[in-house]
């Protein structure tokens, strides 16, 4: 899309993802929408703040999956483990963990996958840094890694294998595809992964299970990622006004429906006034309709790409044991400040 926006040639209306975003807006590609789309389209969005830069809204939402990321948990393991309910806070969680592994149900007792750059940041570590009270980067670009609140959290994660040994070392090259096969297989209590393949493949599980968004300190607030993928229009288009008519069309809740029936199955509720989305599995429906208030999607600043990279790379190191927390923090905190310049 760069590419093609310094060349001239590029789209009229844009599909994008918000690693791309900062750049488009910045170099004024994007045209802001505001008082361009009409505001009953508008107001109908349920994610259109998790879109907007500052006043403006450069982008709309347009598709966001089942792919937000979540727990799952074989409740067949846990029962058998002594443990009746899905844990809510990290303390319900370590203890429930210790119990699975005290009774030796399973091979695993949980699953936090760290085997994969982008995957592992989005699954394993942001949903963690968000829900224990922290972040990576501020709306207007500050990086705000190093903080009490992350240290709290990459302490509990290296916890789980150093101190507690509920967590293998093994979660560091194991990714979240394979991980899901251990789950089918019955071999993990509790993990963390993308929730599309357990819509996809619920036949294939032979066991009571069910799924949540995740887990916070006691007290805390639950919150994960989920991406939203994005519509734009170029503000140099040379067809502005067909732009502007054709996104009106696409943002309509009848072509929505026709993207997912055709396109693409597993779709967050977007509009306010479509009728309901309605999955096989019933915890999954459930997870989805509180979504909207417990997910995040990355902040729009400079560097976000280059920043989930090195947030993975050192949290990787830590639960390899060649980082302490403290040392992680620092390491994340100094990458994220020279990726946003």
């Amino acid at each position: 899309l760069s590419s093609g926006f310094l060349s001239g040639t590029g789209p009229d209306v844009l599909y994008m993802t918000a690693e791309t975003a900062y750049d488009l807006i910045s170099a004024g590609h994007l045209l802001d929408l505001n008082g361009v789309v009409p505001q009953e389209i508008l107001d109908d969005e349920i994610y259109l703040a998790k879109t907007a830069t500052g006043d403006k809204q450069y982008m709309l939402p347009y598709a966001g999956g089942v792919s937000y990321r979540g727990m799952a948990f074989n409740m067949d393991l846990l029962k058998a483990a002594g443990v009746e309910k899905v844990p809510a806070t990290r303390e319900e969680f370590l203890d429930a963990a210790l119990k699975v592994k005290a009774a030796g149900v399973c091979e695993y007792p949980i699953m936090l996958p760290m085997a994969t750059a982008a995957e592992t940041t989005m699954t394993s570590i942001l949903p963690n840094i968000w829900s224990g009270g922290g972040d990576f980067a501020t709306a207007d670009g500050q990086v705000v890694f190093d903080s009490p609140e992350n240290l709290a959290t990459l302490q509990w994660m290296y916890d789980l294998i150093y101190k507690h040994g509920v967590l293998s070392e093994d979660c560091t090259g194991i990714d979240t595809t394979a991980q899901i096969d251990l789950f089918i297989e019955g071999k993990v209590a509790m993990l963390w992964g993308e929730t599309w393949p357990y819509v996809d493949r619920s036949a294939e599980i032979d066991f009571e299970w069910t799924t949540s968004l995740g887990i916070a300190p006691a007290g805390g607030s639950v919150m994960t990622f989920c991406p939203t993928d994005m519509v734009a229009v170029n503000a140099n288009a040379k067809n502005q006004g067909a732009a502007i008519e054709w996104l009106k069309f696409l943002l309509s809740v009848e072509q929505r429906n026709n993207f997912r029936e055709n396109c693409y199955s597993t779709l967050l509720q977007l509009n306010k006034s479509a009728d309901p989305i309605v999955y096989p599995v019933d915890c999954i429906n459930a997870d989805m309709a509180a979504a909207g208030d417990h997910t995040r999607a990355l902040p729009i600043v400079k560097g976000c790409s280059t920043m989930t990279t090195d947030i993975c790379t050192n949290v990787q190191l830590m639960m390899m044991n060649e980082l302490t927390p403290e040392e992680a923090v620092a390491a994340i905190q100094a990458a994220c400040e020279a990726a946003a310049g």
